[in-house]
């Protein structure tokens, strides 16, 4: 679907711009936390310390970040399974948001956020984590098709079983 958008920031940073929105606006931690890191993305797995950020200091997308697409996937409501994952690649040093089925045109896809995104519902994110993220090590063959697009992800067999299993009790 797209590669993850912002700029590379520190937590530090990241952490100091809540305090100045909290400041500024007289708001407790939880509100600005929620108004100012809600497209933040952490990067603690693959570069500790740092987020991508592609918002403004009010938490608001920054122009050379609305073209992508990705920012506007929401996260499933629940009962919901997600239709798209966050992927590392590493040969190509970017998040990225893939499919993890195919869909029909005008299906809303959904995007689990991760288990430490601030919600207001419960989420069981033991049934969610495993779909959160994936990863492309850095000596991988892959190779997009000829016309740019790459292969599907092959997710793990139990996944996909599961997900047919939650997409046919959504029919009933």
């Amino acid at each position: 679907m797209g590669s993850y958008p912002g700029h590379r920031v520190s937590k530090e940073e990241n952490t100091c711009k809540v305090t100045r929105y909290k400041s500024q606006y007289g708001v407790d931690h939880l509100t600005a936390l929620r108004q100012t890191v809600a497209y933040t993305l952490s990067l603690r797995d693959h570069d500790p310390g740092y987020v991508l950020d592609p918002t403004d200091e009010e938490g608001k997308l920054l122009a050379e970040f609305t073209p992508y697409l990705v920012c506007y996937i929401n996260e499933p409501p629940p009962g919901c399974p997600s239709k798209a994952t966050f992927v590392y690649n590493q040969p190509r040093q970017r998040y990225e948001v893939w499919l993890l089925q195919p869909v029909e045109q005008d299906e809303e896809v959904y995007l689990y956020y991760g288990k430490n995104y601030i919600r207001d519902y419960p989420i069981n994110s033991a049934d969610t984590d495993g779909k959160f993220a994936h990863f492309i090590p850095a000596d991988s063959t892959f190779k997009p098709d000829m016309r740019g697009v790459p292969v599907p992800l092959q997710v793990p067999i139990d996944l996909r079983t599961n997900m047919k299993q939650e997409s046919s009790e959504k029919e009933r």
